[in-house]
């Protein structure tokens, strides 16, 4: 949550035909939303967007067509991805840093969720968790899942001693290229949220407004 540095690149513009929550008797929907195809969103670097400890995020999304080989959807280098494949699944990853690393090679947590069909709305997202386990010997390790409607998927990296997020200084994203579809509601926040909270986020309305509102 806040206000940051963002620019839209490429096949991206904001359309509003098609939302995911049809606008009520009341006025109130979700209004407008990105529509992809091939473009990007991207924000400059902030600490606010990094995963050090703690992490959550979540927006609707509508797939147009499955891509030919995975593309990103939200991307902060080796701190954080999530990917679409190309069988309709959304795969996380994020990078554990340890004292050893550089000779055993990096650990990594991947998770990945069911099968979402194009063309239709999803609510989907995911968090993320360094976890400590020990008392005199301290092993860390990263716990995420990924969201999609009510489903849950979880995983876990390896645990080391010293482990750490692999936090960077490198812009944020949003799309990509050969990302062809739709996103709106995106929210992101250094804690974990309940199941409540997504659901609230799920039934989140505002008002339209006028053809140009958001």
């Amino acid at each position: 949550r806040g206000a940051f540095d963002i620019q839209v690149l490429g096949g991206a513009v904001t359309a509003g035909v098609d939302p995911a929550l049809a606008t009520n008797q009341q006025g109130e929907g979700t209004c407008r939303y990105g529509a992809f195809n091939g473009g990007l969103v991207s924000i400059a670097h902030d600490s606010a967007l990094n995963f050090t400890d703690k992490l959550s995020a979540s927006f609707w999304l509508k797939i147009d067509s499955l891509p030919k080989k995975a593309v990103t959807l939200v991307d902060k280098g080796t701190n954080y991805k999530l990917e679409l494949t190309s069988a309709g699944t959304l795969v996380l990853t994020a990078k554990l840093d340890y004292f050893l690393d550089d000779i055993f090679g990096a650990s990594y947590l991947a998770v990945e969720s069911d099968a979402i069909e194009p063309g239709d709305w999803v609510h989907a997202g995911f968090d993320l968790a360094l976890k400590a386990r020990g008392e005199f010997i301290v092993w860390k390790s990263i716990e995420g899942s990924v969201w999609v409607n009510d489903l849950r998927e979880q995983g876990s990296s390896a645990a080391f001693i010293t482990g750490r997020a692999a936090v960077n200084d490198q812009d944020a994203k949003v799309g990509g290229e050969s990302f062809s579809g739709k996103l709106d509601e995106f929210r992101l926040e250094r804690l974990i949220w309940p199941a409540e909270e997504r659901l609230a986020q799920r039934e989140a309305v505002h008002w339209c407004g006028g053809a140009t509102s958001i």
